[in-house]
């Protein structure tokens, strides 16, 4: 499986007439876990391996140095992966808060800047 199927996992998640909020929940998991994926593969590391964890994987993006050459994609990634992270969390253990249109719109939009996905149509 690849971070780009990720996205289209949210994407279908999302495409539905309402997504519920199990869908939209679930299409910010998938958002975080394409972008976790994408930089793990930039940083060499298995996502199976204790040493790429997510900690690991946020750590490298903070404190990777920029240079001429840089994919924008890893610069994307670096940007946004705190904010994926965040909306994860909250998709994943805070199910008493509502999880809105816009925070699974948000997260989609996040995980396409970095994974390159035309944006969804809805």
């Amino acid at each position: 499986m690849r971070p780009e199927d990720w996205v289209r996992v949210a994407e279908n998640l999302l495409d539905a007439a309402d997504p519920s909020e199990a869908h939209r929940r679930s299409a910010s998991h998938a958002c975080y876990y394409a972008v976790y994926h994408f930089a793990a593969r930039h940083f060499g590391l298995d996502p199976s391996a204790p040493n790429a964890g997510h900690a690991e994987v946020g750590n490298r993006l903070k404190t990777m140095r920029f240079q001429d050459g840089l994919p924008r994609a890893v610069v994307m990634a670096r940007r946004v992966f705190g904010e994926l992270k965040d909306l994860r969390v909250h998709a994943d253990y805070y199910l008493g808060r509502p999880f809105t249109d816009d925070d699974a719109d948000r997260a989609l939009q996040l995980a396409q800047m970095v994974v390159g996905s035309p944006p969804l149509s809805r």
